[in-house]
């Protein structure tokens, strides 16, 4: 029933543009915070955000993770964003509140390094882009589609009615849990990886 409700949607007229409007809600949102970030950053949603990273931090360094955790706390929490979108669903503003959320604490970060002083000039590569690009495209292509697709019905509510919409919305949490653990398992291997591969480059340029 749920499959076929699912596919019943994504072959409906418009589920293509919901779901590009969707996924660009993220994009433009990250693009605006990072451009935004000196005034976001002394507010007090930079705080919120600043105080939840701290914490994360935090914890990794009392409790290290092994790889197979750290995929599982990636997962995990993932999913529970998907759930969480799920179920306000029928308040129509509360998932593209969440999701806005999402792209804002994107935007945030990634204007956080570029800000941050977390790279030595002297290195003479440009390690920031890479950081970025390789610590969130990889998984990010998957992830973000992933919870644009819980919200895209909800963007289409005109077309499809109330009742529909929250249904479509629903139907698609099966595929969007597969896809975020996709997200969770290139987050969790190969981004880690590439990341370190950097920061080794990084440490070989300085030294030599």
């Amino acid at each position: 029933m749920v499959a076929s409700r699912a596919e019943g949607y994504i072959y409906s007229r418009g589920f293509l543009g919901d779901w590009l409007l969707s996924t660009m809600i993220i994009v433009a949102l990250m693009i605006i915070v990072s451009a935004a970030y000196p005034i976001i950053a002394e507010s007090s949603i930079g705080k919120t955000i600043r105080e939840q990273l701290d914490q994360l931090l935090e914890g990794a360094d009392e409790t290290p993770l092994d790889p197979i955790s750290l995929m599982s706390v990636i997962i995990l929490n993932n999913i529970r964003v998907a759930i969480i979108i799920v179920l306000t669903s029928p308040t129509l503003a509360l998932p593209l509140v969440i999701e806005a959320f999402q792209g804002a604490a994107i935007g945030y970060m990634i204007s956080a390094t570029l800000y941050g002083d977390y790279l030595t000039a002297s290195a003479g590569i440009p390690i920031i882009p890479l950081v970025i690009h390789y610590g969130l495209v990889p998984h990010g292509a998957v992830e973000i589609p992933a919870i644009s697709l819980l919200v895209a019905p909800i963007l289409g509510v005109r077309r499809y009615g109330f009742k529909k919409a929250i249904v479509y919305s629903i139907s698609m949490l099966p595929l969007t849990i597969v896809m975020l653990i996709v997200a969770g398992v290139v987050e969790s291997t190969v981004t880690i990886v590439l990341i370190l591969l950097i920061s080794i480059i990084v440490a070989f340029k300085l030294l030599v």
